[in-house]
């Protein structure tokens, strides 16, 4: 008897990207090419350690450099309303605190952003980004899983979590325990890191690309307390 139990059309047929088109002929538009009235361009700077504090931070040569506007940093940065507040800090996705950027002169980890030139054009603060001069006090990284793992941290389960019968490989007639490790995977996306974020007085609209975009318009709502009707998530095809 023939089985079609597994038969489909689309095994093993090719299949045309929606975008691929425009991809391959450098026409797709990114986050960042989108036309945005008065746009100014900002550049980070990201700290040199792994783990430690900012010891002396001099931005004053960027400042003066041709072109820019500001440059931001723990010292000066206006906030984000939720850094203040303990109970909009509180992501229901995450376990433990959130990362919270230009708060406070501890670094967390490598490339963590410490200062944002903002010029007029990317050129401008990429320069201003390099003038920034930063001096940090290290502390000796935790970097190996293994020395840790007594201190390790059990994962919550979701709330949709199914497994089948809880426990079941305790009653089993046979039991195999095997450790596997994994390399590291790169992912490399082909769109570089960069977005637009424009306020147009209570409203933000942000142009980025994420696989969650509903999940990013909720923390942005829950950092700058906003309304659903004033918090605008645009990705660019």
């Amino acid at each position: 008897m023939e089985n079609h139990l597994f038969a489909s059309p689309a095994l093993g047929a090719p299949l045309n990207r929606v975008d691929g088109h425009l991809k391959v002929t450098g026409q797709a538009r990114y986050a960042a090419e989108h036309a945005v009235p008065g746009v100014v361009h900002g550049v980070l700077l990201t700290s040199t350690i792994a783990r430690g504090r900012i010891k002396t931070l001099d931005t004053k040569a960027a400042e003066k450099a041709p072109g820019v506007l500001a440059v931001l940093t723990y010292r000066n940065s206006p906030g984000v309303p939720a850094y203040q507040d303990a109970a909009a800090n509180n992501n229901p996705r995450l376990a433990g605190q959130e990362l919270r950027v230009f708060h406070d002169d501890q670094i967390h980890f490598s490339n963590q952003p410490v200062a944002l030139a903002i010029a007029a054009t990317l050129e401008q603060a990429q320069h201003a980004a390099t003038l920034v001069r930063v001096q940090y006090e290290g502390t000796p990284p935790e970097t190996n899983l293994a020395e840790h793992r007594a201190r390790a941290h059990k994962p919550q389960k979701a709330d949709d979590y199914l497994r089948g019968q809880a426990n079941a490989y305790q009653q089993a007639p046979v039991r195999v325990e095997q450790e596997y490790r994994t390399p590291v995977q790169v992912h490399n996306p082909l769109e570089p890191h960069a977005a637009i974020a424009r306020w147009d007085g209570p409203r933000l609209t942000v142009y980025n690309k994420t696989q969650a975009p509903a999940l990013a318009r909720q923390d942005l709502m829950r950092m700058f307390k906003l309304p659903r009707m004033r918090c605008r998530y645009i990705l660019p095809s």
